[in-house]
């Protein structure tokens, strides 16, 4: 034997018409499925002899039966369609220092500066409060602007190759916390000192809790034309249940009279570079905040990011019960109907569920396929290469991520920058305790596993079913995209059609 081994990977599933579909994760195709074309490719997948094959002539017609064959050889002879071979020795390559420097010099998209480690807000779900032992809590060490400046000509010597073959490529630059505007003189600072040493380079962005959104402040976002995403829970009464001030005020009505001063001073700030991110668990009312969305568009800035609070490292939802979570699975199940009539019968949609429910359908659409290249030492999960995009702490200390908890730490500005032999040790470790079975999972190209939501007290690790949870959402996923495109093949999902504001709108995301 030459030590090689196959694994079938596809996943079937079911419009709401009740039609078959098969999703093949070599291709990243999704084909009509029947009980014939499945009997021809286990046939052929196990090798049947010829009585076998004769027997689905007896059930099916010779032209059917012909038919589904060359569907399944062509297929499979062409793009090696509904299996995945792999090979004899280590599963995964370790890249090198070099490799891995020539990959983040050249691919390396968003430097985010986190400029201060506090905030004037104590919501209770916050990823920076003992809710999430692992993560950092809230201090009070910012960024100077000496730190600040040396990150941003770092990252743009990082990031000269890519200049010197598009001189108009532009990067992101996120203004992070924290509440990064509790920064002020380092946020307006930065701003100035990008405009002017390196014009048209970076795309700013920065989310912010919207308290600090003063006129003066407001001004110096328009000068730099900063896409701002502005947390907003849903209307006052689910706002304020977690999104608190120090004194255990809601801040709801605080954040409304700002963002009605910007749209009445700044509108075509207001409209095209104002956004809204959202969080919700198991005790939001999520139809309710729907609404909100929906009936208040001329004050509340359209949705580009709804998530639920986090259920990993943390006993946040310690204080629900199952009847809760019931509950937000059905009021979850109600939107997702809604949303999928809505789509069918051309109807108007909130950008919220556009959100919450459209953004996974509309990513039915952009799946890799299987010409789409993913670095070949990370094959597998939806991860980014360590670098992609880097985070700089107050400190100088970069990482390779906001989300992540700080101890893996890809080099220091203090000392050069990235270590690249750090970086190779931390994607061995992932590929050794994350990816040792991916080869033979039928949802990869469909994964949203990464470095943040594999870190445990002990290193990267798995958790037991994420995979099997995983993959039903993603068969979830398909069947309603499937369902509206039956329904109604021109449907719009409200995926934004200009590059430069998906590009913007998916800063929000990484």
């Amino acid at each position: 034997m030459d030590g090689t081994s196959q694994s079938r990977v596809t996943l079937t599933f079911e419009s709401d018409s009740g039609r078959s579909y098969l999703y093949d994760d070599v291709t990243g195709n999704i084909f009509p499925w029947n009980p014939l074309r499945e009997a021809v490719l286990k046939a052929d997948l196990d090798g049947e002899p010829e009585e076998g094959r004769q027997e689905l002539r007896r059930r099916f017609s010779e032209r059917d039966v012909t038919a589904a064959e060359e569907f399944v050889r062509r297929w499979r002879s062409l793009y090696g369609a509904f299996v995945r071979t792999t090979g004899p020795g280590p599963a995964f390559r370790v890249p090198s220092a070099r490799e891995l420097e020539s990959h983040i010099r050249g691919g390396s998209f968003a430097l985010i500066l986190i400029l201060t480690e506090n905030c004037n807000l104590r919501c209770g779900y916050c990823s920076l409060s003992e809710v999430y032992p692992l993560n950092r809590v809230r201090t009070a060490r910012r960024m100077t602007m000496e730190t600040a400046r040396r990150a941003v000509d770092w990252y743009a010597d990082l990031v000269a190759p890519q200049r010197a073959r598009n001189p108009r490529k532009r990067f992101g630059l996120s203004l992070y916390g924290g509440e990064p505007m509790l920064n002020m003189p380092v946020l307006r600072g930065i701003l100035e000192y990008c405009s002017q040493t390196y014009p048209g380079l970076f795309l700013p962005v920065m989310t912010t809790n919207g308290t600090a959104l003063t006129p003066r402040n407001v001004e110096t976002l328009v000068k730099h034309d900063v896409l701002v995403g502005i947390s907003i829970d849903g209307p006052a009464e689910e706002h304020d249940r977690l999104r608190i001030d120090s004194r255990g005020r809601g801040t709801f009505d605080a954040i409304a009279k700002n963002l009605r001063h910007i749209k009445d001073n700044h509108p075509e700030y207001w409209k095209n570079k104002l956004t809204s991110v959202s969080v919700y668990d198991w005790g939001t009312d999520l139809e309710a905040v729907d609404t909100f969305f929906r009936e208040n568009e001329d004050i509340i800035p359209r949705s580009v990011f709804v998530n639920q609070v986090g259920s990993r490292n943390t006993d946040w939802y310690e204080q629900y019960g199952p009847d809760d979570a019931g509950i937000m699975v059905e009021r979850l199940e109600r939107l997702r109907q809604s949303y999928k009539k809505a789509k069918i019968g051309n109807q108007r949609t909130s950008h919220y569920s556009n959100c919450l429910i459209g953004m996974g359908i509309s990513m039915v659409m952009l799946r890799q396929r299987a010409l789409d290249q993913r670095a070949g030492f990370l094959p597998f999960t939806g991860t980014c290469v360590p670098g992609d995009k880097l985070a700089v702490h107050v400190d100088g200390k970069i990482d390779m991520c906001e989300r992540v908890s700080g101890d893996y730490p890809l080099g220091h500005l203090d000392q050069g920058g990235i270590d690249y032999d750090r970086v190779s040790e931390i994607i061995r470790e992932y590929q050794d305790r994350v990816m040792g079975y991916c080869h033979q999972c039928a949802n990869t190209k469909h994964c949203g596993m990464c470095f943040s939501l594999a870190e445990t007290a002990d290193g990267f690790a798995k958790e037991a079913g994420r995979c099997a949870a995983i993959a039903d959402n993603a068969r979830q996923r398909m069947a309603d995209f499937m369902s509206i495109m039956e329904g109604n093949p021109e449907a719009d999902l409200q995926f934004e059609s200009d590059t430069s504001m998906l590009e913007q709108r998916m800063l929000f995301q990484y």
